[in-house]
Order: C-alpha cells, then sequence, then structure tokens
C-alpha cells in the first residue's frame, strides 16, 4: 500500500515541493531585498518568519484534508479500492499524505532561505541574516503576551489542543466530501459557519473566557473529541464508493 501511494503520488509530491520553493523563494527575496525598505533592516524578516510559520501551521491543522489529493479521477479511486490491504492500512497511507510533505517543504525554506541570504549578501545589504536565525530568536512568551504571567507554556499547550481539534475535524472533511481537492475549503466553509453562530449567540468575549476559565476541561474534550473525530472519519473513508454524489454518507 504505501509503495504504491509513493508511486502513484510521486509527481505531486515534486509539485507541491517546487510550488513551496517559489513562493518562499519569492516571498523572502521581495521582503529582503531593496523592493521594500523598512527603517529596521531586521524587520524585513517579520513578514518572511510570519509565512514560513504560518505554511507549516496550516500544512499540519488542515493535513488531515490532503488524503486524496493527490489522486487523479476515478482510475485510481477504483485502485485504490482494488488494492490488497486492509481499510486501516489504507486509511493511515492515505492520511500519512501530508507528513511526507513536511520534510519536502522543510527542505524547500532551507534552499529558498539559504538562496535569499546569498543574494543579500552579494548585493551587500546591511543585517543580511537567515529566516532561520529569526525564527529561532523569537521569544514566543513575548510573541503571545503571556511572558510576564507565566503562561506561555499553558497557552501553547491549549493551542496544540485546540489544532488537533481543528486537524481532527478536517479529516472528517476530507472522507465526508467527495471533493477531493476541495474538501479542505468546504470544511472551513462549515467551520467559520459555525464559528460565527457561536459568537453571535453567546458573543466573543463569554466565549473567549468560558475557553480561557475552562481550559483543562476543554483541553480534556478536545482530546476526547478528536479520537472520536478519527474515528469518525475512518467509518466514512469504509464506506466511501467509486460511484456517489456530494457527500459520502
Amino acid at each position: 500500500m504505501a509503495k504504491w501511494s509513493l508511486r502513484n503520488d510521486r509527481r505531486y509530491f515534486v509539485k507541491s515541493f517546487l510550488q513551496m520553493l517559489v513562493i518562499f523563494t519569492l516571498f523572502f527575496l521581495f521582503f529582503t531585498t531593496a523592493t521594500v525598505k523598512w527603517n529596521n533592516v531586521n524587520a524585513n524578516y517579520v513578514p518572511c518568519a510570519i509565512v514560513v510559520i504560518g505554511a507549516f501551521a496550516t500544512t499540519i491543522v488542515l493535513g488531515s484534508s490532503y488524503m486524496f489529493y493527490s489522486m487523479d479521477g476515478k482510475h485510481d479511486m477504483q485502485t485504490l479500492l482494488m488494492l490488497p490491504a486492509s481499510n486501516l492500512e489504507k486509511y493511515l497511507v492515505r492520511y500519512a499524505t501530508w507528513i511526507l510533505l513536511l520534510p519536502l517543504y522543510l527542505v524547500a525554506f532551507f534552499a529558498a532561505d539559504l538562496l535569499q541570504y546569498v543574494v543579500n549578501t552579494l548585493v551587500g545589504h546591511e543585517g543580511a541574516m537567515f529566516v532561520t536565525q529569526y525564527i529561532a530568536g523569537i521569544d514566543w512568551g513575548d510573541l503571545l503576551g503571556t511572558k510576564a504571567n507565566g503562561y506561555t507554556g499553558r497557552v501553547v499547550f491549549d493551542y496544540l489542543m485546540v489544532g488537533l481539534w481543528l486537524h481532527s475535524l478536517y479529516a472528517i472533511g476530507a472522507t465526508f466530501f467527495r471533493l477531493r481537492k476541495h474538501n479542505g475549503i468546504l470544511t472551513s466553509v462549515v467551520l467559520i459557519l459555525a464559528l460565527f453562530l457561536t459568537v453571535g449567540i453567546f458573543g466573543w468575549p463569554t466565549v473567549n473566557c468560558t475557553w480561557w476559565n475552562n481550559h483543562e476541561f476543554f483541553n480534556q474534550l478536545f482530546l476526547v473529541l478528536s479520537v472520536f473525530n478519527f474515528w469518525l472519519s475512518y467509518r466514512l473513508f469504509c464506506r466511501r464508493q467509486l460511484i456517489g454524489k456530494f457527500i459520502n454518507w
């Protein structure tokens, strides 16, 4: 199963790597060269760090929705259903697609970072540095505004649990919606509408305070819901048919 997926997804992985390499390179060069001048030279690396952290965070949270991105038409789906492997093996291998993308994105990031450093050094820009170096020097406690009260670890863990819960919801979307390359968008639309509805009913201050004051309960709840969501996603995967309508139900 793994061999078939790697062979079948080879072009998808190469395309994803090249796309991320081009995006990182163009973004880094635009903000770190003379195209944009800010008072503080190092401040040019702020948007670069933001786009890198955002790209990896997005890949991790939405990664479970990438299960079928690389599959081309009904032929690949038919082959997947006919492979001599259990449904659990098929599900785990398809789920692992996003995990294989992370090292490719990391290589693309390092290559783009090295290129921007070489270009900035050759043109004689003062303060030329690696984006990696800038990210490594970020004070997360100061960034999150929790350095003074010592809540950094707690806030990071809370965000991780929320991220895990969202990740599991995108896993449901990947097996619920039949649109292979747009299930992540559809899931995001549903989540945004649910968030607006919740905030509209209870108000953002109430929702935020409730989550902050009862974070331990919500962390446990998110963990339980995440396990349930992955189970439901697997069950939907097992029910998937070659011919179907808009949703897989």
